[in-house]
């Protein structure tokens, strides 16, 4: 069994697909463009549709869908997912609301998209506002850890405020996990999100277990500079985020040619002088990606995929023999090997144009 995350490119924004060992799924933000993954292509391609009686539908169903922020990058093309074809089970996310004056709602098509796919599964008791602590849910064998927001947060049209307290969370399977930094700054960092959940803090003399480590890291607001200088300082930079967090991968969703001059140098030096090898890849760059973090506590990758690579991408069930084995590796990470998988050639096909 392993844990699978798929990060498809989709452009200036932030989506990633994960499937669980126990065959629940998740999608970590949404952003749905005609750049290379089309995320509805992509979801039809991973998610069969099939009845399910315990709803009475016959649907393709998403089991948790999670919202850092409600910005557009993270929520384009949401409305989709409130149609048939789809069902969603459940809703995590940070409570923001944006402030949005009356002559401009025709500009926030996906935010009022957003906010009735919410208000839709509010009625069934299925939207969690997520409130940050040291203490993991589960889902299955999988921890999920949410590093914030606090347990208060803003409405504001403030995009800084919004950045400083959107989500930002964990997800570790057998060792090895992923770490979503959402559009985070460096101000949730130094102030809250470093000094509370590494081993930094201190409780009863007490040094506690540093929760940042993980093997790869989705990088915050698509390699903006913001997350490790202050915005009129540039020559005054914090790395303890990434002393503490120590990647194998760090991955930055950024679209080719944006108007926000992502990724910024000063970031992409730092995430390649503090991850393992350098090894630093853009969406813009380096296509889709694929991780595994299997059972045995080794990781598989891939990266410079396209549509066809990551939709065809099928874990095998193995059988691991040894108990002792799989504990090891969830206490052991820097002992995990990571596998680069061979996958197979597919012919070329013609450029997707559009939605379908």
């Amino acid at each position: 069994m392993a844990l699978e995350i798929f990060i498809p490119n989709t452009g200036q924004g932030d989506c990633t697909f994960i499937k669980f060992p126990n065959g629940k799924n998740m999608i970590v933000d949404f952003n749905r463009t005609d750049v290379d993954v089309d995320i509805i292509e992509f979801l039809r391609a991973k998610i069969p549709k099939r009845k399910h009686d315990d709803i009475g539908k016959t649907c393709r169903r998403i089991n948790y869908f999670v919202n850092t922020h409600p910005h557009e990058d993270h929520i384009r093309g949401i409305g989709y997912l409130n149609s048939d074809e789809f069902y969603i089970d459940k809703i995590w996310e940070s409570g923001h609301r944006l402030y949005v004056p009356a002559d401009q709602k025709d500009e926030y098509k996906d935010y009022y998209d957003f906010l009735g796919l919410v208000n839709n599964l509010k009625k069934r008791n299925d939207v969690k506002v997520l409130t940050a602590g040291r203490s993991p849910s589960y889902i299955g064998s999988t921890a999920v850890y949410v590093f914030a927001p606090s347990s208060y947060v803003v409405n504001s049209n403030s995009r800084e405020e919004i950045h400083n307290q959107c989500a930002i969370l964990k997800i570790e399977y057998m060792g090895n996990s992923i770490l979503f930094a959402g559009d985070s700054n460096r101000e949730s960092w130094e102030n809250r999100i470093v000094p509370h959940y590494s081993d930094d803090k201190i409780v009863n003399g007490k040094r506690q277990e540093n929760l940042l480590k993980s093997a790869v890291l989705h990088a915050s607001h698509h390699g903006s500079k913001y997350f490790f200088v202050k915005s009129n300082d540039d020559d005054d930079r914090y790395i303890r985020s990434m002393d503490k967090i120590k990647p194998s991968f760090t991955v930055v969703s950024v679209g080719k040619g944006n108007k926000h001059g992502h990724p910024h140098r000063i970031a992409m030096n730092i995430y390649r002088e503090k991850t393992k090898y350098g090894r630093v890849w853009t969406t813009k760059d380096n296509k889709s990606m694929y991780f595994a973090f299997k059972n045995d506590g080794t990781v598989e990758y891939k990266k410079g995929l396209g549509f066809d690579d990551l939709t065809s991408i099928k874990h095998k069930m193995e059988r691991v023999d040894s108990v002792l084995k799989r504990a090891a590796a969830a206490f052991t990470f820097d002992l995990a090997e990571e596998i680069e998988l061979d996958l197979p050639k597919h012919p070329v096909k013609p450029k997707r144009e559009g939605y379908r």
